[in-house]
């Protein structure tokens, strides 16, 4: 990684990392608005069970299975990461589209179980439902 300081390199470094710093800041942001937008999109539209919804949601191949099966590698939420919650024997799974002091907002689809729409829900960072996060 090129160091954002002139005098570790040439101004023609310190110019690619900076257009790089700004790029991926640009494209990030432009993926969580995207991730909301689309979200807000869907609600109430026919989303299939779960683990279809986010596998589709997020075009990841690695989102497959039963919900109560899917990996989780992080304790942290971020912006576009899976949410894993006990909330049925199938378990569920949702995906962070906003995070704002102690709450999460998640895109889902089958809540409540067995309607097969998409909703939006609020969560407490520290909700007892919540097992993890896959985090891509």
């Amino acid at each position: 990684m090129i160091a954002l300081n002139p005098i570790n390199g040439s101004a023609s470094e310190y110019a690619e990392a900076y257009d790089n710093f700004i790029l991926k800041s640009t494209r990030e942001s432009e993926y969580r608005a995207s991730l909301a937008w689309r979200a807000e999109k869907s609600v109430g539209k026919k989303g299939n069970q779960c683990v279809q919804f986010v596998r589709s949601f997020l075009g990841a191949s690695e989102i497959s299975g039963m919900a109560r099966n899917t990996k989780t590698n992080s304790q942290t939420p971020e912006i576009g990461s899976v949410i894993k919650t006990n909330e049925s024997s199938k378990g569920h799974i949702g995906v962070v589209i906003k995070i704002e002091d102690k709450t999460l907002w998640i895109v889902e689809s089958n809540v409540p179980l067995g309607s097969e729409r998409i909703g939006i829900r609020k969560f407490k960072l520290d909700d007892p439902r919540i097992l993890g996060y896959y985090v891509f």
